[in-house]
């Protein structure tokens, strides 16, 4: 023990033994020449206390001399950066941008095959290596809970290249390895930033496997419990493993609900939660797919969390659970299979307090699911006001409902239904069901008042198409009368009532004009419409090869298939035989014949037919004005007359195009 040396804080040193320390003995035992240094003998933080605490016994009163000198006595002994001359030295990076500027994935590539080399088939290992890598290459100031960032925030900065290496090593491991790896990442995640470690890297790989695999955040739910049980009371490690399990939720809607209810909604009336957990189930419900695929139980059960009032919450708080409450609404009903159910819990609970309107949500179920009338219709009497408030609902936004809701004969029928109802009522009900009648006599009004206005609209195809009917007729006329009169439309009957009442000149003008008109964009479209078919052509001609091919492939599948099935049958028929030949022996023989005969008569009967119609060809058809020789002439004739109307028509083009 008399070996080591010991140091006890402001201990008061006495005279002899400073004298020890300046006698001639003390020097010559050290074997050396010179006296030893405290800086060979103490660490250099030993040093530093020592030496502050020196100063600070020499000047017991404080002034700012004092304070000076401590401090750059402080100044001196902190270590320095080395320096190598014509070497930059990286800086640390500010964030996890910076950070990914200075990444090196050549890096990363090379540490991966040394640790699949080291440990062949080791997954786990694997993982295990990428989130220590990351964590050392991303050395930059931990941000647990990334409130202040986008819902995809690290994984929208991180490079594609790294995060397909990030995605094979995770496709390589397989779900099962995924899994544990998820859960253990989770932990380690919470006792790194308990130790003030870095761990940027859990975080990246906690987002990009819950994007990938959301399922996984809702695996080990009671033990996930259990971890933010051990740190909800350090809010930012609690934030942390919020965050992580919440990621999933962004890709599915159904994990990010049930974590909602079983992780986050036990601290939601925390005061270091609670706008996170509200904003959370907000923003998911808003970014995730459609799809909820709850059993009804859980559904009302999130449901009534959402719409729970609770004093502890802030106002926006609950504003954000009531907004998600009717998106969560929306989306059930537009997942769930069984609605008749919704709609009759819901229903129920018209009459009840409630914090957001329901009504919007049953018609939808109607919408949907006609079996909801049904289920309405044997409730109605049981449930007389709750039918009130929806029927007054109905009738006062009529006009902003939808048109499959205006014109469903379920609700024509129910409307009669009720109508018809006309028993004994309470007479606490009574009054009810008249205001309820009048409801249902408006409401047949406006059905009425919709469908007249609907065979109105559709009534007016008929009336454009005689329109244009009575345009072509008159016209017609109009070339005709021209014809017969040496095709001069101002001796044509039609042209001479016109000269005589004084129009002619006018029509004559309006006329020069149209074709005037017509003929420059006859001229525009003959130029520049074959131009804009060819861009059109390169365009498409991608997707119309991808389409070739895809039928080519499915042609070739249904081939196969093809194949198969006439392996099968081959190889089945003499079993099926048979079998059928114990049961009805002779049978089969006696198919066979007929199927022989049946065939035989086909083509017996397809081979008269080929040889009559080449017969009556020959004979009745290609004989007189058919004759190919007579054909031949009228095709030449025909391509001779087309040729000149469409030179006739050019010159006409021309003339007017160039009239002004």
């Amino acid at each position: 023990m008399s070996e080591k040396w010991e140091i006890v804080g402001k201990a008061k040193k006495s005279k002899s033994s400073v004298a020890m320390k300046d006698s001639p003995d003390k020097k010559g035992s050290s074997g050396l020449g010179k006296k030893p240094t405290y800086e060979e003998i103490l660490p250099k933080y030993a040093l530093k206390n020592i030496r502050i605490d020196n100063v600070n016994k020499e000047n017991k009163k404080p002034n700012n001399g004092t304070v000076k000198s401590a401090k750059k006595v402080e100044k001196v002994n902190q270590p320095q950066p080395a320096k190598v001359k014509g070497v930059s030295v990286p800086r640390k990076p500010a964030n996890i941008e910076a950070a990914f500027e200075q990444f090196n994935t050549a890096d990363l590539d090379a540490d991966i095959e040394v640790m699949k080399a080291n440990f062949p088939n080791n997954h786990l290992v694997w993982l295990k290596g990428l989130c220590a890598y990351l964590n050392s290459k991303l050395n930059v100031k931990n941000q647990p809970s990334l409130t202040d960032k986008p819902a995809n925030y690290p994984s929208n900065i991180v490079p594609e290249n790294v995060k397909a290496i990030i995605y094979n090593l995770l496709n390589e491991a397989g779900h099962a390895n995924v899994q544990y790896f998820f859960d253990q990442t989770l932990t380690s995640l919470a006792m790194d930033l308990s130790n003030n470690v870095n761990c940027i890297g859990h975080s990246i790989l906690l987002q990009l496997i819950a994007h990938e695999w959301p399922t996984v955040c809702v695996q080990n739910l009671a033990k996930n419990a259990i971890l933010r049980n051990s740190y909800q009371n350090r809010s930012s490690i609690g934030l942390s493993l919020l965050w992580a399990l919440g990621q999933g939720g962004y890709k599915d809607a159904t994990v990010g609900c049930r974590v909602w209810q079983n992780i986050m909604v036990p601290v939601l009336e925390m005061k270091s939660y609670s706008k996170w957990v509200c904003e959370y189930v907000y923003r998911m419900l808003n970014a995730a797919n459609d799809s909820i695929n709850l059993v009804q139980s859980e559904f009302f059960t999130i449901f009534d969390e959402l719409l729970l009032q609770r004093n502890g919450l802030p106002k926006d708080c609950q504003k954000l659970l009531t907004s998600s409450a009717s998106v969560f609404l929306s989306k059930y009903i537009k997942s769930a299979s069984k609605l008749h159910n919704v709609f009759l819990t819901l229903f129920k609970r018209l009459n009840a307090p409630k914090t957001i309107a329901l009504e919007p949500a049953l018609i939808e179920c109607l919408v949907e699911e006609s079996e909801c009338f049904k289920v309405w219709k044997m409730h109605y009497r049981k449930n007389i006001v709750e039918s009130k408030q929806l029927l007054s609902y109905l009738g006062r936004n009529w006009t902003n409902l939808p048109s499959s809701i205006k014109q469903n004969p379920n609700l024509k029928d129910f409307l009669g239904y009720i109508q018809l109802q006309n028993g004994s009522f309470k007479p606490q009900d009574q009054q009810v069901h008249e205001e309820i009648i009048e409801s249902v006599q408006s409401i047949q009004g406006l059905q009425e008042k919709s469908q007249k206005k609907t065979k109105s609209s559709s009534s007016i195809c008929p009336w454009l198409f005689g329109s244009f009917l009575l345009i072509g007729i008159i016209s017609s006329l109009l070339a005709y009368d021209t014809h017969i009169h040496g095709g001069v439309f101002a001796k044509s009957a039609t042209g001479k009532f016109l000269q005589q009442t004084g129009t002619l000149p006018y029509v004559e003008v309006a006329w020069t004009k149209t074709m005037s008109t017509s003929a420059r964009g006859y001229q525009w479209a003959e130029k520049n419409v074959p131009v804009y078919v060819n861009q059109t052509c390169t365009a498409v001609q991608p997707y119309t090869a991808f389409l070739r091919d895809a039928g080519i492939v499915g042609w070739n599948f249904v081939l196969d298939r093809c194949e198969a099935v006439k392996l099968v049958v081959l190889e089945k028929t003499p079993i099926v035989v048979n079998f059928i030949d114990q049961y009805a022996p002779g049978f089969p023989l006696k198919i066979q014949e007929f199927s022989i005969s049946l065939w035989k008569g086909l083509c017996s009967s397809s081979a008269y037919v080929y040889h009559s119609s080449c017969d009556f060809f020959k004979t009745k058809v290609f004989v007189g004005n058919l004759s190919p020789e007579n054909l031949s002439k009228a095709l030449n004739q025909t391509q001779i007359a087309a040729a000149e109307y469409y030179s006739w028509f050019h010159k006409k083009v021309d003339a007017y195009a160039k009239i002004q």
